[in-house]
């Protein structure tokens, strides 16, 4: 499925709701992805290499907390 395909049958979709809350939520969720598109500002290469230098720093420090760490703190 292309994109505009995918455009139309989203368009079908919406049409299709009957209820309310959920158009405004759908609404509300367009408004919110549209705000932090606006807000996003790429870094430029210096920043992202000062990013990664920062980075293989902290893992040196061990300043990092592993995946697996993660997946058990928030998986209960």
């Amino acid at each position: 499925m292309n994109i505009d395909e995918v455009k139309v049958k989203l368009v079908h979709d919406i049409l299709e709701i009957q209820d309310e809350h959920l158009l405004l939520g759908i609404e509300n969720l367009l408004l919110s992805i549209s705000s932090n598109h606006e807000k996003f500002v790429p870094m430029s290469i210096e920043e992202l290499d000062e990013r990664i230098v920062k980075s293989e720093q902290d893992f040196t420090d061990e300043k990092y907390i592993a995946a697996k760490e993660l997946i058990t703190k928030y998986s209960r």
